[in-house]
């Protein structure tokens, strides 16, 4: 199968500098690749020009409708893995998953939000057959 950790295309929607700050100062360390942009941007548009396998959406405080429309993309990218990123969570409950969304508390290290994110993408299924959008 490979590692398909090097292949981890991050985009990250917050509109904290300083939060991106951190990610992008430990994504480096990892050799991650990330993105930010703000929440008020195109995330679909935005995930796949860049290519990204996984987007965080950072809700902050604004946590229940952030993730729903978390949940509403992952449902629309299903090969996406989607995580959410807000204060007051407790992201130890149901292993930190919110039906097909990961949710990490905000304030933890970004250390633990990349190493979540990389655990969670590898343990996504891979495609094992070809597919077309067309018939055969």
């Amino acid at each position: 199968m490979g590692d398909r950790r090097g292949s981890i295309r991050i985009l990250l929607a917050t509109d904290e500098a300083s939060y991106a700050d951190a990610i992008y100062g430990v994504a480096d360390e990892l050799g991650l690749d990330v993105t930010a942009m703000s929440t008020e941007s195109d995330i679909g548009a935005s995930a796949r020009r860049i290519g990204a396998n996984v987007v965080v959406f950072d809700a902050g405080d604004d946590f229940a409708p952030t993730v729903r429309a978390a949940v509403a993309f992952a449902e629309v990218h299903p090969g996406v893995l989607v995580c959410v990123t807000a204060t007051g969570v407790d992201d130890h409950l149901n292993d930190g998953w919110a039906g097909p969304v990961v949710v990490v508390h905000r304030w933890r290290s970004p250390e633990r939000l990349l190493d979540r994110l990389s655990s969670a993408y590898l343990a996504m299924p891979v495609a094992s057959e070809l597919r077309s959008s067309v018939g055969p």
